[in-house]
């Protein structure tokens, strides 16, 4: 333990040798079970030791494990889900790429522009001018109706 903390104190360019911080907490961990033990035995062996000790050394085992135990889920086990998600969301991203490429790849082979053109035929104003408005989606007709100015009514019934 105190390697390590050397280790830590030394700076960030020692991190790389702190790879065993996680067996680490484990050992510390059943250090903190064979104390509980250790302590509770002697509520079940009369050695003359004041009953007292036994409870305060051995609660002081037993938060210090659950303490150790909430650390240790939280640094490695979390630290597990989140890079499996990140992987799992890594892997579902790179398939709908590939996905959208495959789609764009099998629209070229069928004819088919993202530019607005249909049938397979490009729409650069040689073709049938009504299909190209059409497609367009910009009609002349509708563009007249909306660009007419507007008949003021009280002028025509005088």
């Amino acid at each position: 333990m105190y390697t390590y903390y050397l280790f830590t104190a030394l700076g960030p360019q020692f991190q790389k040798y702190l790879w065993w911080k996680k067996y680490l907490t484990a050992l510390q961990m059943v250090q903190f079970v064979l104390i509980m033990v250790h302590a509770f035995q002697l509520l079940f062996i009369d050695c003359n030791y004041p009953k007292a000790f036994v409870w305060w050394i051995g609660m002081h085992a037993v938060m210090f494990f659950f303490l150790f135990n909430e650390f240790y889920q939280n640094t490695y086990k979390v630290q597990k889900q989140k890079r499996v998600a990140a992987a799992a969301a890594k892997k579902r991203e790179a398939e709908l790429l590939l996905l959208q490429q495959q789609q764009q790849q099998q629209q070229l082979q069928n004819g088919h522009v993202a530019n607005g053109s249909a049938n397979g035929t490009l729409s650069n104003g040689t073709g049938n001018k009504a299909a190209d408005y059409y497609v367009r989606g910009d009609l002349p007709a509708e563009m007249e109706l909306t660009q007419r100015p507007a008949t003021n009514t009280h002028t025509a019934a005088q």
